[in-house]
């Protein structure tokens, strides 16, 4: 489904004398100046009162004589919500009563603005994610370089669920945990899927530049020639289209950042944020959280006791005689399998004769900390 037809309708007294004439009962007759369009063809209409705009699907009927050719709406469902969006439009029922006009034909294709700012899709609807995961820089490259001016993309992909014209979202992986999530439109469906991306898009110039950046460079002076693959891998995902990105979990936004956004976050972010990064899957990111000017002995407490933080980072934590004060701080890097051994010996000094105690009875510690415990408190 490629084409795409606008009825334009110049107040929403026109639009609601047309829902009680015909669109509630589900269809409408496209004026005659459509000629090509056959019957039995799937399109979306877009129906337009000022800067309003409504989206559904429909499939060509019979021709009316005198008057177009019929037009039957594909879902009862978005019948309804027709019908509920046309309520909430402002107007006067005094206002003049005009028919619609078209805003394209067959002829005339179906574009989206170039920054993808109404590359959206209706509020609980189902958007179809392509996810182009990428080994090596050298094969982004290769294929970027067919992208960068009319943001088409072709996938070598047998799709069936979607159709033309649906919105959807292309995510890039690139090497290094470097992720890039970008609005995006399916064009076209045979004889390959064909998506088409806003190329002013900042995400898209960002995954874009990235070769040229110095994690990118550094990463293609690693690659041989020979590294480079013909083609990505490519998962498909379907997600429901919830809230925009910006309303979306701190968590779930940050699973999508790239890593010179999750290292910025780092450095700037708030606690929740900082918290959340403490936790990430890339450990890289954990050393930037402590340069970050606002982080509390409190977060750097949280941090000692997570056996997923990168080991060097814990060993930072240890060597520095601010955090070590906190009794807190002492007892998660004791605590942690993570810490070097060695580290959590020489920690065990700071500890109280308590946790010591407490320690020296635990059957699921490495013997080594538990041992040095007993020898310190026969010592005591």
């Amino acid at each position: 489904m490629g084409l795409e037809l606008g009825l334009r309708y110049r107040n929403a007294a026109s639009l609601r004398v047309a829902w009680r004439d015909g669109l509630q009962h589900g269809g409408c007759v496209l004026p005659e100046q459509v000629e090509d369009l056959e019957e039995n063809v799937l399109l979306r209409l877009t129906l337009r009162v000022g800067d309003a705009r409504f989206g559904l699907e429909a499939r060509s009927g019979q021709p009316v004589p005198g008057a177009g050719r019929m037009l039957v709406f594909e879902s009862a469902d978005r019948l309804a919500e027709l019908g509920a969006w046309i309520e909430t439009l402002q107007g006067s029922s005094s206002d003049p009563v005009s028919p619609p006009d078209m805003d394209g034909g067959p002829s005339e294709p179906a574009t989206r603005p170039q920054d993808g700012s109404d590359w959206k899709a209706e509020p609980g609807s189902i958007v179809p994610i392509y996810v182009l995961k990428f080994e090596t820089i050298r094969g982004f490259e290769a294929q970027a370089s067919a992208w960068q001016n009319e943001g088409q993309v072709e996938i070598a992909y047998e799709e069936a669920e979607a159709t033309a014209g649906q919105p959807a979202r292309l995510r890039l992986t690139l090497p290094g945990h470097n992720i890039f999530e970008i609005p995006a439109w399916i064009e076209a469906l045979q004889p390959s899927l064909r998506l088409r991306v806003p190329v002013n898009h900042a995400e898209f110039r960002k995954a874009l530049l990235h070769p040229q950046s110095a994690m990118g460079r550094t990463r293609r002076e690693r690659e041989a020639p020979e590294d480079e693959q013909e083609t990505p891998h490519l998962l498909r995902l379907s997600e429901e289209n919830a809230e925009p990105e910006d309303e979306l979990p701190l968590r779930q936004r940050i699973r999508r950042m790239g890593v010179e956004d999750k290292i910025n976050l780092a450095l700037s972010g708030d606690r929740e944020a900082r918290l959340a990064l403490a936790t990430d899957t890339n450990r890289a990111i954990h050393h930037y959280l402590l340069k970050n000017q606002r982080i509390t002995v409190d977060e750097i407490a949280f941090m000692a006791r997570q056996p997923s933080l990168n080991p060097d980072v814990l060993l930072k934590i240890a060597e520095n005689t601010q955090y070590v004060q906190n009794q807190q701080v002492v007892k998660g890097l004791v605590l942690n399998a993570k810490t070097p051994v060695s580290t959590a010996i020489r920690l065990l000094d700071r500890l109280p004769k308590g946790e010591l105690m407490a320690l020296s009875r635990r059957s699921n510690m490495r013997k080594q900390l538990v041992m040095a415990a007993k020898k310190k408190l026969g010592g005591a």
